[in-house]
């Protein structure tokens, strides 16, 4: 088992290079089965128009692939799209809108939280805060809930280009001090620019390498 992961682990070093190929796969609600992966999901996190989906075309150079919207709550599915024919991210429903309808608050609750459960052992979280924006009582609650599944986490602050350079350093600072993180866990990110695209996936290699590296079974 330990030189299986040795090997997986090699052949994962350089999976995401900086040309990526990107497209729609499926919604996780749409089939009985999960896609096919020997490489953790790489899930993308956060409230309702924080940036998800500019952030996910910024990352894969698709402006297409993933569809924002200014209405609070449309995106309902868990959407996994194809990186290079070699793992998947997942696009997970925003939440904090209030304007959308109660119906629609608990289907895409369910939606996610049933996702959650059933890939949190093959599973990382890029989880994503507008750094304009306090932490949300669900903000706490993801973190909460990653760190008793012991799912990798790593937190991308985005917007970075709407700030100033001392607004932007005093948002950092309190947003990690209510977080309680360290510095070295945030990657600040703007689509607009294409700011900490590179670092943000270092640290997705990285963050994969090292789940090879533990002793936790790959379900």
């Amino acid at each position: 088992m330990k030189h299986h992961r040795q090997h997986q682990q090699q052949n994962i070093k350089l999976f995401i290079p900086k040309k990526i190929t990107a497209s729609f796969y499926c919604s996780f609600n749409e089939r009985q089965k999960l896609p096919s992966s020997n490489i953790p999901y790489i899930a993308f996190a956060g409230r309702t128009n924080c940036g998800k989906s500019s952030l996910l075309n910024s990352l894969t150079g698709n402006k297409k692939l993933a569809r924002s919207s200014s209405t609070p709550g449309r995106t309902q599915l868990v959407n996994f799209f194809s990186i290079n024919g070699k793992l998947f991210f997942v696009d997970l429903p925003g939440y904090g809108f209030s304007k959308a309808s109660l119906e629609v608050r608990n289907n895409i609750s369910k939606t996610t939280n049933d996702f959650l459960l059933k890939c949190k052992d093959r599973l990382i979280i890029v989880f994503l805060l507008d750094i304009r924006v306090e932490p949300s009582e669900e903000d706490f609650q993801m973190k909460e809930w990653a760190k008793y599944h012991n799912v990798p986490l790593i937190f991308v602050f985005t917007k970075s280009d709407k700030l100033s350079s001392n607004k932007l350093i005093n948002r950092k600072k309190r947003l990690i001090e209510a977080l309680s993180i360290a510095d070295e866990e945030v990657v600040m990110y703007s689509s607009k620019t294409g700011r900490g695209k590179d670092e943000l996936l270092r640290k997705i290699n990285q963050k994969i390498s090292e789940f090879f590296t533990t002793d936790k079974p790959f379900p």
